[in-house]
């Protein structure tokens, strides 16, 4: 029997992905082999929708707001390249780290008891993996939905903005409306005044003719009386052209107010276009469709945790036994010896540990070099004891042969 050899880019990447020992599977048998490719296959189609979802909402989020219509010209759409270059250099970097988070969830999970029974105690310990698979399923599945429901979220989102713009239009009609009724009185009053003073103008003037013309019952010709009534003319006539500059002043100011409300409509419109967003678009999403929602969210919460409970629930194989004997091998060389539940301790001999089981481990290569460097400096401690003792002999034996020649050695 020849084992399957490892052959090509695409196998050796999901192999990888799924952080299988390519040394090893080469040497066990094609259901092995299998197993760890489809798991591999698992783990990077999650990374490489996570990256599409992240670029996806990347641009939804960054690119411009923009208004839905549904006519025909505004069907077609233009693209934001440099946000565009963004969102798929982020939606790599996603892609990315969703990957790593997988792998890593994957191949830190055990391999439980071998069998097919994913027992209690297993699932504790899975607990925090499947958690953290589940918030990226979630996470992944939001922009997927918004993009495969597009059209319908289109058709939702035109209707709610064209119905948000003519709310918010009525609102800022009937303030206008206030605003400008209040000058529009101003103006008519102000035209009222004008006619009026354009009559007294009217008046004093042919006031004046009929004096010249000698049709007023006194003397005809130019004379103070004349000069009077075309001094009131003159005096008529300035204020009805002040009357007129300031007529025109309120019409140039409701002018102003034309030309604000223009502006405040286009307000209106980017209020609008803020409807735009990728939260506003999930939450149509949830209202109008909340069956397809669901489950394109519960097949991507099984895409994501099955290799997980996957691993729970394999059975061992020739690959397993393998890892672990390549486990053993590597501690026996380096001198490690590790017994699971190796120390019983009785029942109530212990409130903390009773009954519980206590996991043996002895390093032997460190405790070798622990073990002479203790001896080492045993030795050491030994032979400066000697020294001293020699050197103690030779000095008192000095004191006794000439004291005081030992006391001037000292001094010198």
């Amino acid at each position: 029997y020849k084992s399957k050899k490892v052959k090509g880019p695409i196998a050796k990447l999901f192999l990888w992905a799924a952080g299988t020992d390519t040394q090893l599977i080469e040497r066990c048998s094609y259901s092995d082999y299998v197993k760890q490719f489809c798991l591999g296959g698992i783990i990077m189609a999650t990374g490489i929708l996570a990256g599409l979802a992240g670029g996806y909402a990347f641009y939804t989020i960054f690119s411009t707001p923009k208004t839905i219509q549904f006519s025909a010209e505004d069907l077609e759409t233009t693209t934001d390249v440099g946000t565009l270059l963004l969102s798929i250099g982020f939606g790599l970097l996603w892609g990315l780290i969703i990957l790593n988070l997988d792998r890593y969830m994957v191949s830190s999970t055990g391999k439980g008891d071998g069998t097919e029974k994913i027992t209690w105690d297993e699932f504790k310990t899975a607990v925090p993996r499947i958690l953290l698979g589940a918030v990226i399923a979630l996470t992944i599945s939001k922009p997927i939905e918004v993009r495969l429901l597009q059209s319908e979220i289109n058709s939702a989102l035109g209707i709610k903005q064209n119905e948000k713009e003519e709310e918010l239009k009525e609102e800022f009609r009937i303030s206008f409306e206030k605003e400008v009724a209040h000058i529009d009185k101003d103006i008519e009053d102000q035209k009222e005044a004008i006619n009026d003073q354009a009559q007294e103008v009217q008046r004093r003037t042919k006031e004046a003719e009929d004096q010249l013309q000698g049709r007023a019952g006194a003397a005809p010709g130019r004379g103070p009386r004349y000069d009077e009534l075309k001094r009131m003319e003159t005096e008529a006539k300035k204020r009805l052209l002040k009357m007129e500059e300031a007529l025109l002043a309120i019409e140039k100011k409701r002018e102003k107010m034309e030309g604000k409300r223009d502006a405040d409509l286009e307000r209106v419109k980017n209020k609008v276009r803020a409807l735009d967003g990728l939260g506003e678009r999930i939450r149509i999403a949830h209202e109008e469709y909340p069956n397809i929602v669901l489950a394109i969210t519960l097949l991507f919460l099984f895409l994501e945790l099955t290799p997980i409970f996957f691993k729970l629930m394999v059975i061992r194989s020739p690959y397993d036994y393998m890892e672990n004997n390549i486990h053993r091998i590597i501690k026996a060389r380096e001198g490690i010896e590790f017994r699971p539940e190796y120390y019983k301790i009785p029942p109530g001999l212990d409130e903390e540990g009773a009954g519980k089981g206590l996991d043996y481990t002895r390093y032997y290569i460190p405790d070798k070099l622990m073990e002479e460097q203790r001896l080492i400096i045993e030795k050491q401690e030994q032979l400066i004891k000697k020294i001293i003792e020699k050197w103690a002999t030779e000095e008192s034996g000095k004191i006794d042969e000439d004291l005081s020649e030992f006391i001037d050695e000292g001094k010198a």
